[in-house]
């Protein structure tokens, strides 16, 4: 049985040119994607206006920051 031949993979380059524009396209819109979904939000710092119960709540603040801080430290040794 005689074997049957194969195509040429020759295109024209005007196709080949299109393929490549096509590909670089893509890439710049995944790169952009990725850059735009990467960046996360930013922790606002507590900012409290100045009052009679300042010094409390920055003590309430930090005594909880604390607790959290040894909660974490206790989940992860377990």
């Amino acid at each position: 049985m005689v074997k049957l031949k194969k195509g040429t993979k020759r295109q024209p380059l005007a196709r080949k040119y299109n393929i490549q524009k096509m590909v670089s396209a893509h890439k710049k819109k995944m790169k952009r994607l990725i850059k735009k979904g990467a960046k996360g939000q930013k922790r606002k710092i507590p900012e409290i206006p100045n009052c009679i119960f300042k010094k409390d709540i920055l003590e309430n603040l930090k005594r909880t920051k604390e607790i959290e801080k040894r909660q974490r430290e206790a989940r992860s040794k377990s």
